[in-house]
């Protein structure tokens, strides 16, 4: 396995790779186990690496070391490059957009100081199934840590997490609370957030600082909280009054916004801070989207037996969002909070836990260690995601199925099942909806932005299963695997052949010739890139920036050398 400080640097190279940045790939030469990375003609980087043995991995090369080196003219002069220092030398490459490269760095500096913090945090591998058997709260701490670990994989700028670093590793986070008009606050709810986060002590506390401030107007008013760290912006909203009240939510999950307030709930903050190159505010629409995209869900649950057996939802429509702009498509939820119920799973042999925790390599040792058999393991859960996730794209529907998004429980006979949350991020096809006989769900969305969660045909919504479900998700779950000695990719990708042809011998005519044509028989697939797309976004959006690009298919058997 490697340490966090090569796969850093791996992250970094394959992602340039794939994503082919500034023709990154045309300055790159493999001389058996040396990369050589052109920077300009008196300038060479090289870096230690193996190559895969056979020609269908999507990556050429794999980093084996932090090592790197600084050649000059030649080889005459030769430096090692600190890790912290690879973006300052990268950058000064004569191809690297001169543009993006103080952005760059400090994404790069700002993701080395979360992947240090994380490691310093004590070891919380060494709870044991029966321990956690008693504690699903614990179970489920111990693979959000995993999964901030790894967070998304091949993403250099993945851990670069702004102020919310501070709150890694911390058993409790203060909140804040505030008053603000009825009238400015969009939700459903009839009451506020209070009735489910604080105790009758706390509630009557706010209640008398209410009527103190507000005297007979305390009704038009709701009270509201949010984390520390947002007290400079909340502050700038005219309307926002602090009651000068702090409580205590528990740990954080890996998005670090998000809170285990109980063992089947969660409470998720609006955040000024940009992670993944997106400001992490809740705008009401993307919360009225949730709503929409929730029943719809709830209808494919009932219509389909497949997602009936394999699909659980979480419920997010407890949510309260407000901003400066008091219009639902303007207002950018800078001050919002939501509440995340989940479903009661029953007898389990494993609690729900986040999937990306199964992209860290100790979360296999783990389950081997417990008598699990991983080959088996896997392929019910290989299986298992094509099959739902394919099913509901048949219906026109497709969730952000990266494993941040996805909880998945191992029930009492052994089957994997699934629970989606996030559900505003729920893409559909209304054609493909409509042609189904399903309700077209009322999304609100500002057109003046990009969208990616209405899609114009099945083609399109595929695409987002290629990118987030298989390259995103799965794939990085396989190289776990892989690492561990338990799995080539090569078996990954014939496995994965294996499982959509048998879903597309389930579909009719239309659906399955759309599939095999883009997923199994063409020669390039959509690849979600993130580098170029990151480096020059606008800093106030709050949507992830991406873009689609094309690759070779790993399904068909293809040469995988580098441009000389």
């Amino acid at each position: 396995m490697q340490h966090w400080q090569t796969a850093q640097l791996n992250s970094l190279i394959a992602a340039l790779y794939l994503e082919n940045f500034a023709n990154f790939r045309h300055f790159c030469h493999l001389d058996g186990e040396k990369l050589l990375i052109t920077l300009d003609p008196s300038r060479t980087l090289k870096l230690s690496v193996r190559q895969p043995t056979r020609a269908t991995c999507l990556l050429p090369m794999v980093i084996k070391d932090e090592s790197v080196i600084l050649i000059v003219e030649g080889g005459e002069h030769a430096s090692r490059v600190t890790l912290y220092d690879m973006l300052n030398v990268l950058t000064s490459a004569h191809w690297w957009p001169e543009s993006t490269q103080a952005k760059a760095i400090n994404l790069w500096h700002q993701a080395l100081q979360g992947r240090t913090a994380l490691a310093n945090l004590p070891a919380l591998s060494s709870v044991s199934l029966e321990q956690a058997s008693l504690s699903e709260t614990t179970f489920e701490t111990v693979m959000e840590y995993r999964a901030m670990q790894i967070d998304r994989p091949n993403h250099p700028f993945a851990h670069a997490k702004g102020s919310l670093q501070a709150l890694l590793g911390q058993s409790s986070t203060e909140i804040d609370w505030w008053a603000l008009p009825k009238e400015h606050i969009f939700t459903q709810q009839i009451t506020g957030p209070a009735m489910a986060l604080l105790n009758r002590e706390q509630q009557h506390d706010i209640a008398v600082k209410m009527r103190a401030l507000f005297a007979e107007d305390a009704t038009l008013y709701l009270a509201l909280p949010a984390l520390k760290s947002e007290r400079p912006i909340i502050s700038l909203l005219p309307a926002a009054v602090c009651l000068n009240t702090q409580t205590l939510v528990q740990s954080t999950t890996s998005s670090l916004r998000s809170f285990q307030f109980t063992a089947r709930q969660h409470v998720k903050f609006a955040t000024s801070q940009t992670t993944l190159g997106a400001k992490r505010t809740m705008p009401p629409r993307y919360l009225h989207n949730g709503d929409a995209a929730y029943q719809l869900l709830q209808a494919l649950v009932l219509r389909s037996a497949v997602v009936a057996d394999l699909l659980q939802l979480c419920d997010e429509r407890a949510w309260w969002s407000t901003g400066s702009e008091h219009n639902l498509i303007a207002c950018q939820g800078e001050f919002a909070v939501q509440m995340r119920s989940f479903p009661a799973t029953g007898l389990a042999k494993l609690p729900r836990f986040t999937m990306a925790a199964l992209n860290h390599p100790q979360s296999w040792l783990w389950l081997k260690a417990q008598g699990f058999s991983l080959p088996a393991l896997w392929m019910q859960l290989l299986t298992g995601f094509v099959q739902l996730h394919l099913t509901l794209w048949q219906y026109g529907v497709l969730p952000e199925c990266h494993g941040q998004n996805l909880q998945v429980w191992l029930d009492d006979s052994g089957s994997w099942r699934f629970i989606l949350r996030d559900h505003d991020t729920l893409r559909i096809c209304p054609t493909q909806l409509q042609h189904q006989g399903m309700e077209v769900p009322d999304y609100k969305i500002n057109w003046h932005t990009p969208n990616t969660l209405v899609l114009p045909d099945l083609a399109a919504l595929l695409a987002y299963f290629t990118t987030l479900g298989v390259q995103v998700n799965l794939y990085p779950i396989a190289k776990a695997l892989e690492s561990i000695g338990e799995y080539h990719e090569t078996q990954f990708w014939q496995q994965l052949r294996e499982c959509v042809a048998n879903v597309a011998k389930t579909l009719p005519t239309e659906e399955r010739t759309v599939l095999e044509s883009n997923l199994l028989h063409a020669q390039e697939w959509p690849f979600k890139a993130i580098i170029a797309p990151l480096l020059h976004a606008n800093e106030s959006a709050t949507g992830m920036p991406s873009a689609l690009y094309r690759i070779d298919n790993p399904l068909i058997a293809h040469s995988k050398e580098l441009y000389a």
